[in-house]
């Protein structure tokens, strides 16, 4: 009853660019910045992604950031106040995924994990990020629809070119099924762990493509029960083909 007699309005989540263009504003705004110029783009880009379309949020997010700001300020600091994951972290372990290095792959999870990473956020952050490039597999001029800058949409659309578009697919269902299961769990390490080596472990389309057609070419034991079973019926058609011998004419 309350809700419908209260008036609703519906905002639409601002671009990532946009919250960047207003965050670079207030940065350049200040005498000087407590950020190091070296992480600066990668700092920014973080708050307006953790920010989720709301400039309100982007701007608390970065006062969060200023206070704790120094000259020795890492991206892994940062990381830590917002509970985002690096677009290069990404990247790279979806290479480890792509490669098949399950190591590697677990690697990144442990230093995530012993930075204090939620690993929640880390598979939400990894399913957004194969969103975007089925997205940009799909269609590589609509950079607008994954919400990056020019550069970094470039870097996920390159990526994109080295996967099937079965295999993100493939990959989109495990993190969707290893996100559910993070809800329920005591031990959101192992989901995210056990989702990563599913990924890496998935067959590929090509491979998938080869064993259906190993499956489909007979096998050996076949081929030779397969003539064997010819040899009768050509043994009686060759029989039916010769002429009967004549009888001799009786006089």
């Amino acid at each position: 009853t309350i809700v419908s007699r209260c008036q609703q309005y519906r905002f639409k989540p601002l671009p990532l660019h946009r919250i960047i263009e207003n965050l670079k504003q207030i940065v350049e705004s200040q005498e000087s910045s407590p950020i190091p110029a070296g992480i600066l783009k990668d700092v920014l880009f973080l708050i307006a992604k953790t920010s989720d379309g709301g400039m309100r949020d982007a701007q608390s997010l970065f006062d969060q950031v200023m206070s704790l700001a120094d000259e020795s300020l890492t991206l892994e600091e940062v990381e830590l106040v917002l509970g985002g994951v690096r677009l290069d972290t990404l990247i790279e372990l979806t290479d480890s995924i792509r490669t098949r290095d399950v190591g590697k792959a677990l690697d990144l999870i442990h230093h995530s994990h012993e930075q204090g990473q939620d690993m929640a956020l880390l598979v939400r952050d990894l399913l957004g990020h194969f969103r975007d490039l089925m997205v940009l597999k799909s269609a590589p001029e609509r950079t607008d629809l994954v919400g990056l800058p020019a550069d970094l949409a470039e870097t996920v659309a390159d990526q994109s070119k080295g996967l099937a578009m079965e295999d993100l697919l493939q990959g989109l269902d495990i993190l969707f099924e290893a996100e559910r299961r993070l809800k329920v769990t005591g031990s959101p390490r192992s989901v995210c762990e056990a989702a990563v080596v599913k990924l890496a472990k998935m067959p590929t389309t090509m491979e998938m493509n080869i064993t259906e057609k190993m499956l489909r070419w007979p096998t050996t034991g076949e081929m030779i029960q397969s003539d064997q079973a010819r040899l009768p019926a050509r043994a009686a058609s060759m029989h039916s083909g010769r002429t009967k011998p004549r009888t001799p004419a009786t006089r």
